[in-house]
């Protein structure tokens, strides 16, 4: 063996350094994974809250497939109304208030027949026709899908009746 610092004798492989393992990750990606965390959570939260929300919704329409009566899908509507408007200004509308603050509380087109049937189909015992229920039903689902709550803005439209005919 040659001592020379020169000699071929005394040269080594290069010697490759271990890869760059991928954990533990450098502190910033403990930030950016904090946050995705925080995110995930807050949208879960707030579809959480969404869904309890809209309880009363899949309630009202599960009861609106075993209405009967006209009558009874009023009803129905009073309390989805009810679960997202002052019930002061709910509690009062009855007749042509009551068909006027549904129709103007919903991007939905109330048809004639149901009009007349929310006004006066409800006070005559259930008598009402099938195609008075069969168009109720279907308004009063399109209205609990869609409805919005009223305003305190949009609610003078509509004061609470007090005179002794009901609004009729």
């Amino acid at each position: 063996m040659n001592d020379a610092s020169t000699s071929l004798d005394r040269m080594h492989d290069i010697v490759q350094p271990a890869d760059v393992s991928w954990w533990p990750p450098a502190p910033g990606w403990y930030v950016v994974m904090a946050m995705i965390l925080a995110i995930m959570i807050w949208v879960m939260f707030r579809w959480w809250q969404r869904y309890q929300a809209d309880a009363y919704r899949r309630s009202a329409l599960a009861e609106l497939n075993h209405a009967s009566t006209v009558a009874d899908v009023s009803a129905v509507l009073r309390r989805a109304a009810l679960a997202v408007n002052d019930r002061t200004l709910i509690a009062g509308l009855s007749g042509t208030n009551w068909a006027q603050w549904l129709a103007d509380s919903a991007p939905v087109a109330m048809p004639d027949v149901v009009r007349v049937a929310l006004t006066q189909g409800i006070y005559d015992g259930g008598s009402g026709s099938d195609d008075a229920l069969a168009a109720s039903v279907h308004y009063a689902k399109d209205w609990v899908r869609r409805h919005t709550a009223m305003t305190s803005a949009s609610a003078t439209k509509h004061p609470r009746v007090t005179s002794s005919d009901g609004g009729r």
